[in-house]
């Protein structure tokens, strides 16, 4: 990825990383890990209408898991991980854990109704669901590495980790519990509901970072509903207090990913299609009465010119998802391996090859139709989730100029401000200077629609809290450029973000490190840059006739943009 070294397991999904502390250890202690994160009221100085424009609710069956893990999560060895293990020893078990019961998109839809309101899941019934995917997961893991030859390279990394496991389900100590087998054990300690025990764990040198990752690989087991459900716990609306009128999120933007056709090894038998993860979220949508869902459809150039040579129009699915399913705009992942634009030489693809050229017919006409119909774009903006080696430079900021100066129209959010990874460059494929970020200001300064988010900034959050260096460093792109002001927008990307510990305050750190800001309001940053991105403020805009169109009266949409249907 080229971010700074991290003790996290792998840094594909968790662009940035938490430093360690024992003041963290003992927080989440007394937080208790009796849920996935704990309540934590949203901050009561947001601005009304608040919106996270990154984000994504998906399940495991929606990403193509094995190519996924192998060619993404561990591409990264000059990152190791910290801990008595090897990412590709957490690799596996993760994909173990994945292999739990979880309802493809097609699945999830027929128990979804037509009408009325999204089904609530009990939470006691989530975390029995979660932990048994944990424990199944480990069992799977344990009796893999058993079947292992001894001189087989996976079976003393598998050993590892399974005697890290051992110390977690143990509080520090290498006893296995004699009541439980192994798994069980582990998900017990995963959602130890005892602060005291978790405490002990702490201090006999337990990894809370492969605690929060099986936590994660569990939320991933959910039906996306329940995945929307912790979402919205976690930063939706809320009652104060003290009374009055409900603070938090009131818009999310989540996401689909189409990776599918850039990995060398087919997906899984489960594997959710695009269509399908389409529909599901556009009936959740339909259906939320908690948030307001403000989704984007997933353009993958490689698939629309596979579909073409095979008689079938892919621009029509997409556009069919915007023009009558309730999606607002289209997302893009050029470090899968291609550019916006100016895609030269050699194959681009895996099990499917095309040349760049017809790459670039792909995307100019879907960036001429996104322009014509008022479509934004949000693209993935930071050297990372690369499919190949260094791939993930092709997301670089500055390689969005050739598409603004041919499609001037076109509004473009470039995804994952803030971090300036390129100041401390690591491994082969880190980029130059200068950092991202400048390249972003110097491409918002010369156009009238490029935006960027400050999803996954951690930099800011939690234990880097409040992050002085990194919020001096937009301070002083904000001195030099005024016009940033009114082009930074909100984002968490959950659930990416659900593998960070205390990512439950990840709302309120973010609103305290905005505050921290000069030259620019939190008004701009979580309401009303979002707003002009996605032409919410103009009630003749494309965008706001197709969704008073999509959703029903009394959908909280109208409440958000301040419509009487």
């Amino acid at each position: 990825m080229g971010f700074p070294r991290c003790f996290w397991v792998t840094e594909m999904i968790s662009r940035r990383c938490f430093l360690r502390s024992s003041t963290a250890f003992i927080g989440l202690a007394i937080a208790g890990c009796g849920q996935q994160e704990p309540d934590i009221k949203p901050p009561s100085d947001l601005p009304a209408g608040s919106i996270d424009i990154h984000a994504h609710v998906f399940n495991a069956t929606d990403i193509p898991v094995p190519g996924f893990l192998d060619q993404v999560l561990i591409r990264a060895p000059e990152d190791p991980v910290k801990g008595n293990y090897t990412a590709g020893a957490l690799v596996r078990l993760i994909s173990e854990i994945f292999t739990f019961s979880i309802k493809t998109a097609k699945q999830e839809l027929k128990h979804l109704p037509a009408a009325g309101a999204v089904p609530k899941t009990e939470p006691a019934v989530l975390q029995e669901q979660d932990k048994n995917a944990i424990a199944q997961g480990v069992r799977r893991f344990e009796t893999r590495q058993r079947s292992l030859r001894a001189f087989d390279t996976d079976a003393a990394e598998d050993a590892q980790l399974l005697s890290e496991l051992g110390r977690l389900a143990n509080r520090g100590f290498l006893i296995r519990r004699s009541a439980q087998d192994l798994g069980a054990a582990v998900a017990d300690a995963v959602f130890e509901t005892n602060t005291s025990g978790v405490m002990l764990r702490a201090l006999g040198g337990q990894d809370f970072d492969l605690i929060q990752n099986l936590r994660w690989a569990a939320l991933l087991t959910r039906d996306r509903r329940d995945i929307l459900a912790e979402f919205i716990r976690l930063y939706g609306l809320q009652e104060p207090e003290g009374g009055g009128a409900p603070v938090g999120i009131a818009g999310f933007s989540p996401s689909i990913v189409d990776f599918e056709l850039w990995f060398r090894e087919k997906p899984q038998s489960n594997f959710s299609s695009i269509n399908d993860q389409i529909k599901v979220m556009s009936r959740l949508a339909y259906l939320e009465q908690d948030a307001v869902l403000l989704n984007f459809s997933p353009f993958c150039p490689l698939r629309a010119v596979r579909e073409r040579q095979a008689g079938r129009d892919w621009h029509q699915v997409i556009r069919k998802a915007i023009l009558s399913k309730g999606f607002v705009g289209v997302k893009l992942y050029p470090p899968m391996g291609f550019k916006p634009l100016e895609n030269k030489g050699g194959l681009f693809g895996q099990r499917f090859q095309t040349t760049g050229r017809e790459i670039d017919r792909e995307l100019r006409r879907m960036y001429g139709w996104c322009e014509r119909h008022g479509v934004p774009i949000k693209a993935h903006g930071n050297n990372s989730l690369a499919a190949q080696e260094c791939s993930g430079k092709k997301a670089a900021p500055d390689l969005w100029a050739s598409v603004l100066d041919e499609f001037p129209g076109l509004h473009v959010n470039i995804a994952h401000f803030g971090g300036f990874e390129e100041d401390n460059p690591t491994g082969g494929c880190s980029d130059t200077q200068p950092s991202y970020e400048e390249r972003a200001t110097t491409l918002i300064s010369g156009r009238n629609h490029a935006y960027v988010d400050l999803g996954y900034w951690t930099e800011v959050a939690g234990t880097n809290r409040p992050g002085k260096r990194f919020v001096e460093k937009v301070n002083d792109l904000l001195a030099r450029n005024r016009i940033l002001a009114s082009r930074i927008m909100y984002g968490s990307d959950y659930s990416m973000i659900g593998r960070v510990r205390q990512h439950g305050a990840y709302l309120d750190d973010l609103n305290t490190a905005i505050g921290k800001l000069t030259g620019v309001t939190k008004a701009q940053i979580l309401s009303r840059n979002a707003r002009e991105y996605l032409r919410l403020d103009d009630p003749d805009s494309a965008t706001r006739k197709r969704l008073r169109r999509f959703f029903p009266r009394g959908h909280p949409y109208f409440a958000l943009v301040n419509e009487v249907p």
